[in-house]
C-alpha cells in the first residue's frame, strides 16, 4: 500500500467510525502518543481522553451523524479533512463546518488539530 493509499484508508476508517459511534475503531486509528487539540476547548488531550469525551458527550448528544461536503487533501505526513457535520443535537438539527489537520506516524493518527465553527455549536 502506498503512503497516499494508507492516508486515504485511515481518513475513511476514522471518519466512518465517528459517524457510527465506533470507539474501538477510532482507538485503532490512533497511535499510542496521539494528541488532539481543538479551538473550542483549546486544551490538548490524549487519544484516550478524546475517546472518553466522544462517549460521554458527542455520541449520546449528536445523533444521526453524517459528514457532508467532505474534502480530503493529502500532506507529506498526513491529511487535512474539511467537512460539515450534519446531526441532531438534543432533538434539533445542526450543521457544523469543521477542518481537521491529521498527522500520521507509522500508519496511525498521531495528532489532530481540529477547527470548528464555534457559532454553529449549540450552547449547553
Amino acid at each position: 500500500m502506498t503512503e497516499t493509499e494508507e492516508y486515504l484508508r485511515l481518513d475513511e476508517a476514522f471518519f466512518s467510525a465517528l459517524e457510527r459511534g465506533d470507539s474501538a475503531t477510532i482507538a485503532q486509528c490512533y497511535g499510542q502518543q496521539m494528541r488532539i487539540w481543538n479551538n473550542a476547548q483549546q486544551v490538548e488531550m490524549t487519544g484516550a481522553e478524546h475517546i472518553a469525551g466522544l462517549e460521554a458527550f458527542f455520541f449520546p448528544r449528536f445523533l444521526n451523524r453524517v459528514y457532508e461536503n467532505k474534502r480530503t487533501d493529502l500532506l507529506s505526513d498526513g491529511f487535512v479533512r474539511q467537512q460539515v457535520l450534519s446531526a441532531t443535537f438534543d432533538g434539533e438539527p445542526v450543521r457544523i463546518p469543521m477542518c481537521l489537520i491529521c498527522r500520521v506516524t507509522e500508519g496511525r493518527i498521531s495528532r489532530i488539530d481540529e477547527y470548528l465553527t464555534l457559532s454553529a455549536i449549540p450552547q449547553t
